[in-house]
């Protein structure tokens, strides 16, 4: 695997990701400043303020256009995600998904970025999942309503119109010769 080479913030000199940590706190005698500080920096370095107020990702990507990014003597991590982290440490991130509420998946502007649970984030976004649970009629029309509305018990995320349901039921009772 390559290593990305960077500038020290201080001095410019071009070292391995893996060493400039090591040579940023002792060839400047900034001992005292933490390695998320460095991080920082180098993060910063990689972004640029779009008209939208959008902060886009110059940086690597992910195959799946996310900003891609590699803290100090760590994995790479979405350098979105990698931002919010910085910025509200005590977030319990378990079960937490980061909507992109500017609908660009580059951008690392925390002020555009809302955490939510995974089924908040699918709902929330452009899918077809999204769409179908923004419906409030069915597709001969019926309203989606309490009483018109069946979910099966096996599939509770999925609806289906009883007045549409009965109509095919009846056409197939028909094709077969029951009725």
């Amino acid at each position: 695997m390559k290593r990305t080479r960077i500038n020290c913030p201080d001095c410019g000199e071009r070292l391995s990701s893996n060493r400039i940590t090591h040579h940023y706190r002792s060839a400047h005698d900034n001992a005292d400043v933490p390695a998320d500080a460095v991080s920082l920096q180098r993060f910063n370095q990689h972004w640029v303020l779009a008209d939208n107020g959008c902060h886009e990702w110059t940086g690597q990507l992910s195959k799946d256009g996310y900003g891609k990014f590699a803290p100090f003597n760590a994995y790479y991590t979405p350098a979105y995600r990698w931002r919010y982290m910085l910025e509200f440490p005590d977030l319990d991130y378990g079960n937490v998904y980061m909507d992109h509420l500017c609908r660009n998946r580059r951008c690392v502007n925390i002020e555009h970025l809302e955490p939510t649970t995974p089924r908040g984030n699918i709902l929330r976004g452009e899918t077809l999942a999204a769409a179908n649970i923004a419906k409030t009629h069915c597709n001969r029309g019926h309203e989606f309503n309490e009483e018109n509305t069946y979910s099966s018990p096996t599939r509770p995320s999925h609806r289906q119109c009883k007045k549409c349901r009965k109509i095919t039921d009846d056409a197939r009772k028909v094709k077969r010769g029951k009725k």
